[in-house]
């Protein structure tokens, strides 16, 4: 255990060395600088916000050991907490052979722990300086997300076990030396028979499939490779003199050959041939065959329609793989490739710097996935074959009922991880044989067996389900089809007869999603009991193209309308996108290091997602086939060592109220099953596995409608780019891959994406958007009034039949603010100074009431002397009023009156209610003779009740008291003596026309008065409008 310096509220403690050696030891007694320390938190887990949080501490974190403990740097203060405990971190881990570590000599790597600050890193060079060890060459002295690593060579006075005490180094591991591990088997793969392979007749056979591979060399004139049958024969370039034609993109096999270390499979190497047979195994196309259009013989594998990146790795040095592994896997992926295959490796079962590489790669650049040899010991699999995301193949003999090859090595893990992901042929595999003769043409083959030949072999099969994805052989659900003629994409030789099928548009799978389908695509390697489930020495069983794909059948149904391959497989890939991965990798480095991509992390834009962070669940509701077994594998690429694996849970739940967990199987081989409602996916133990399963017995289905997959992200470990996809983010892509399901049934699809099944979706092609309360799939209608909620502007309200627009609310067609259903009155013009009452109505305005008329000052129906005329007007909703009266005359003897007198504004007197004129005669009579002529006085009356609505008729009132007057005129001038009561005609005209023009302008006074909007009190009435006759007379 390394020494732990805390200093808790500013104090101090000196660093205890554990090293008696003092020459060896590091000198830590009076030593203050920066150390590891464990954070613990008792209960809960660390977050993201808290990981930020702690540089308020002092602290940089810089990796998580599980969700509750994170380790972290300080520089030599630690300050107290109440949200975590401190304590001490565990010395740096040898991962090599128990040896003694003090007499441990020779090259050793140093890797260093991730996300080091650069204060730490100048530290770890005093250190190494103080030893005698000068490393301020290969220390590049910068922040990196990956742990950095360097090479020493130990000298007499430096032990290892010395170096594991240094703060901040992860772990050291030895320099080993690397070694090789070394068409019947295509048959058995693609048919469980030795000379069938259905796959090919309908063109899968890895055409347009990049397939990666390094190894010790390759005999590029092999028949297996080569352009040209022969010199001048088709193929050949420089006018025939070249049949083997330079690797290129022209190539019908080597895409590109990197021969930066050496430049073919030359005899002398270490392991010489190894590299051809292994690139024969990977996609072998004989040139006699290609050029004759005849089906594949001579050793032709499953992709033989594949081309080549070919990466020569053995010099006269021996095996000597870049320093950096991403480098070969970065050239293959810029160059179109996703599998890279590597029959390699070191004598070690130790998780090593290479395995981290590999790890790296897969999670950064989720399009690719290596398949690693595993070795051939019989005993634990060797590096890097132990990394978390690559593929380990072990080696079975070739037999429709394989079993495994005794010397094959097998899992666990030093991780207790199974290791190992499948079985291929690996026995006596014919192959390419390389006769170190650059232009020999030759077309050799050679029996070899082991992981060596196993891991093309598997890698080949990859190729033909990457093939099947990018084609749409294997799709999703209810995909938009392309329909292809057999014809146009079977090979010449085939012998299918006609007919259509319907493929789907495809997409660059990641290697997530094959492994996914790999798993599916395998048969149970039996034991003594018959019964198999994933295991430490076969893994999920031996590959088996037919367990995914069954092409002898699919062959039997040519011809069949809208018939599709696949039915019964569905997949899912949050890496699903329509990037170019060459210009995507090459925009990320901006001309880095390949090891430095994690430095530019990635957000999963342009990818379908999605990508999950803790406590985040994806869900997907499928119909199961029930006539076979229901399995489900869902994969993901994991960080590499030492960052602990995402704890990602894969959940089942079925209709009946059970669900099953990836990775819990019962003795028979299947998923335990639990009641849902007893199932707690938070207290699931993370099996650190990056491929796990879920199988369903068909007798368990029987009945079931329906099946959901669940992934739930227990726990995605924080880093410092949140909201990132990658070794430093806190999101997590995944694929999942489920077989014996129904792949186009719409029942548990979503069509309009409202959440709602479409099974139990009333309204399954509607988005009820917010709506939707009673989780129906329709938008709820509330009120019942026929228009949905989302349309209603008035959901609580149904309006019947008062709806003519349809917004459902009720109408107000007079927009008074009273609906229609109680609106009882057309208000016409709205009035906002005059509003409607509650039925819609403006108040009615009363009529103006004239009474008690009183005429008083006549002695015997005349008047000679003061006349007064008194009333009283009544108007019970009390609106202002024009009061006034005046004298009526008639002069002609007829029923027709006009005035003569007026008492109009001042003139009226109003006391105590009643309002009063005065005359005097003769002073106010007119000049013209009224002598023995009929008077009475009119009363008139106007409301000022602004209101539209208004009643302003004028109201008169005509006493029934007539009287005459004497003016003192002549009657001989004034009256015509033949007839009574009647003026001299002159006169009369005279005074007709100044009576009119006195009308005139009373009229126009009393008009301008009327027009005026200020109403006028009830005590200061006036008349300013002419009077005009009315059919409202009241008469009494």
């Amino acid at each position: 255990m390394r020494g732990l310096m805390i200093a808790i509220l500013m104090l101090l403690l000196p660093l205890a060395s554990a090293i008696s050696n003092p020459i060896n030891s590091i000198p830590n007694e009076d030593y203050v600088g920066g150390l590891e320390v464990v954070l613990v938190i008792e209960d809960g887990f660390w977050t993201q916000e808290s990981w930020e949080d702690l540089e308020n501490y002092g602290l940089y974190p810089l990796r998580a050991l599980s969700d509750s403990s994170i380790l972290a740097w300080s520089e030599g203060t630690v300050l107290s907490s109440s949200q975590f405990e401190i304590r001490t971190a565990d010395q740096a881990e040898w991962r090599g052979d128990g040896v003694d570590l003090e007499a441990q000599s020779g090259l050793v790597k140093i890797v260093l722990e991730p996300r080091l600050p650069v204060n730490a890193q100048r530290q770890i060079v005093d250190i190494f300086t103080s030893l005698g060890v000068d490393i301020r060459g290969v220390m590049p002295l910068s922040y990196s997300t990956m742990p950095l690593d360097f090479t020493i060579l130990l000298h007499n006075q430096v032990s290892v076990q010395a170096l594991l005490s240094i703060h901040g180094i992860l772990w050291i591991e030895p320099v080993l030396e690397t070694n090789s591990r070394n068409l019947v088997a295509a048959g058995y793969m693609g048919s469980n028979q030795a000379a069938s392979h259905p796959h090919w007749e309908f063109g899968i056979n890895g055409d347009g499939v990049v397939l990666g591979v390094a190894d010790s060399g390759m005999d590029l004139d092999h028949a297996c490779f080569r352009n040209a049958t022969a010199l001048g024969g088709v193929g050949t370039e420089f006018d025939g003199q070249d049949a083997i034609v330079s690797p290129g993109p022209t190539h019908r096999k080597i895409l590109l050959y990197n021969s930066s270390i050496d430049g073919g499979d030359t005899p002398g190497h270490m392991d010489y041939r190894h590299g051809t047979h292994v690139a024969g195994s990977i996609a072998c196309h004989d040139i006699y065959r290609h050029t004759d259009g005849e089906k594949p013989t001579n050793a032709s594998t499953m992709s033989y329609g594949a081309k080549i990146i070919f990466q020569d790795i053995v010099s006269a040095d021996g095996w000597v793989p870049p320093e950096n592994i991403t480098d070969l896997l970065m050239e293959n992926s810029v160059n179109g490739g996703i599998i890279h295959s590597n029959s390699w490796g070191d004598d070690t079962t130790a998780y090593t710097a290479r395995s981290a590489d590999f790890d790296l790669w897969a999670l950064e650049v989720p399009w690719s996935l290596a398949f690693i040899a595993p070795g051939n010991t019989g005993a634990q699999l060797l590096e890097p074959a132990n990394a978390r995301n690559v593929v380990a193949v072990g080696a079975s003999t070739k037999s429709a009922s394989p079993t495994l090859w005794p010397s094959s090595s097998i899992g666990p893990t030093e991780a207790e991880t199974f290791g190992i992901f499948a079985v291929a042929p690996g026995v006596s595999i014919n192959s390419a044989k390389a006769d170190g003769v650059d232009d020999s043409l030759n077309d050799d083959l050679r029996v070899s067996s082991g992981t060596s030949m196993a891991t093309p072999i598997a890698a080949s099969f990859a190729g033909v389900l990457q093939q099947m994805v990018e084609q749409g052989w294997i799709m999703g659900a209810n995909e938009q089809i392309n329909i292809v003629n057999i014809s146009e994409i079977s090979p010449s030789w085939s012998s299918l007869k006609g007919g259509d099928i319907g493929l789907g548009h495809g997409f660059t799978p990641s290697g997530s999603l094959i492994r996914s389908l790999l798993a599916l695509a395998t048969i149970d390697v039996g034991g003594e009991n018959n019964y198999f489930t994933r295991n430490n020495e076969t893994g999920w069983g031996a590959l088996s193209l037919p367990e995914l794909v069954d092409f002898e059948d699919l062959e039997s149904r040519l011809g069949q309308d809208n018939l599709t391959p696949s039915q019964n497989i569905w997949v899912h890939d949050s890496f699903r996108s329509n990037l170019d991965i060459g210009e995507w990798i090459t925009s990320r480095l901006q001309g880095a290091s390949s090891q430095d991509i994690g430095e530019s992390p990635w957000t999963g834009h342009g990818a379908e997602g999605p990508f999950l962070q803790t406590g985040d669940v994806w869900k997907k509701r499928l119909v199961p086939e029930q006539s076979e077994d229901l399995e489900i594998i869902m994969s993901f690429p994991a960080k590499p060592e030492p960052f602990i694996v995402d704890d990602l849970q894969l959940v089942v739940k079925m209709s009946n109220g059970y669900s099953a967990v990836g990775g819990i199987y019962d003795f028979d081989g299947y998923s335990s099953l639990t009641p849902s409602e007893e199932l707690d996916v938070s207290g699931l133990i993370n099996s650190n596995e990056t491929s796990i399963g879920v199988k369903i017995s068909q007798l368990d289905l029987v009945d079931t409608e329906w099946v959901e997959l669940e992934v739930h992200a227990n726990y995605i470990a924080p880093g410092n780019s949140p909201g990132t996809v990658g070794v430093d983010g806190n999101r997590i892509g995944f694929a999942v891959a489920v077989k014996g399901v129904s792949r186009d049934s719409i029942n548990w699809e979503d069509a309009d994406g409202d959440g709602i099944a479409n099974a139990e979706d009333l309204c399954p092609n509607e988005h009820p958007q917010q709506y939707d309360l009673d989780l129906d799939g329709c938008s709820d209608d509330t009120d019942s009034d026929g228009i949905d909620d989302r349309y209603d502007l008035c959901p609580m309200n149904n309006p019947g039949p008062y709806d003519m627009n349809l917004d459902g609310c009720t109408d107000d067609s007079d927009d008074d603010g009273i609906g229609d259903d109680i609106d009882v009155c057309i208000t016409e013009p709205i009035d906002s100074s005059f509003p409607v009452n509650s039925t819609g109505c403006r108040p009615l305005d009363s009529l103006l009431l004239i009474s008690n008329v009183s005429v008083s000052g006549l002695s015997a129906k005349v008047w000679d002397g003061l006349l007064n005329v008194s009333w009283i007007i009544t108007d019970t909703d009390f609106d202002p009023y024009l009061t006034g009266s005046r004298i009526m005359i008639n002069q002609t003897g007829s029923q027709s009156y006009f005035p003569i007198l007026s008492c109009l504004d001042q003139a009226v007197v109003l006391h105590a209610g009643i309002h009063s004129c005065t005359w005097l005669a003769p002073n106010d009579l007119p000049i013209f003779s009224i002598n023995g002529m009929n008077m009475h006085v009119q009363i008139f009356a106007q409301s000022l009740n602004a209101s539209p609505s208004a009643n302003v008729d004028i109201q008169y009132f005509d006493s029934e008291t007539y009287f005459s007057a004497f003016n003192g005129q002549n009657e001989d001038i004034l009256v015509d003596g033949d007839e009574a009561g009647s003026a001299n005609p002159v006169r009369a005209i005279g005074w007709g026309i100044i009576t009119i023009l006195g009308v005139a302008l009373i009229a126009k006074r009393l008009w301008s008065s009327m027009k005026e909007e200020q109403v006028v009190e009830y005590e200061q009435a006036n008349i300013g409008e002419a009077f005009v006759k009315s059919d409202n007379k009241q008469n009494f």
